[in-house]
């Protein structure tokens, strides 16, 4: 007997939730940002979680709207053992001027993985503005 999707689920057995997930991410790839954060938004409330939050703080970086992206890249963050999430996280906070906020992000993502180039990089950016500051 064939698989019978039932309803709301679709033919690969999505959940509506997880329909709104792929649908956002669909829009998050064709640059649709704005959209895709209101999409991602509709799952995350349907269905918390970690990936959801990320991308949709990520939309927001995206769209430069980054105090948005603060609370849902730090309960990614919290969520989730990832590295991508505060590195995300300190990429927003170093935006915002938020300096020690963002060195503490990063030590989150480094500390997760001591070898994310780009952690490493940002790390870099603010060792060298802290030095700018004090000349």
């Amino acid at each position: 007997m064939p698989f019978q999707p039932q309803e709301p689920f679709d033919e690969r057995g999505r959940s509506p939730d997880g329909q709104l997930y792929d649908r956002a991410r669909e829009l998050m790839t064709g640059g649709s940002f704005d959209q895709a954060a209101e999409v991602f938004h509709q799952s995350a409330v349907a269905f918390p979680h970690f990936k959801t939050y990320e991308l949709l703080g990520e939309c927001y970086m995206r769209l430069k709207r980054f105090p948005e992206a603060i609370p849902y890249l730090a309960a990614a963050t919290t969520l989730n053992r990832g590295f991508r999430a505060p590195l995300l996280l300190a990429e927003t906070w170093l935006e915002l001027g938020h300096h020690a906020e963002a060195t503490e992000a990063v030590d989150i993502a480094l500390s997760r993985n001591p070898k994310y180039k780009p952690a490493l990089l940002v790390r870099e950016r603010l060792q060298s503005s802290s030095h700018e500051d004090v000349v």
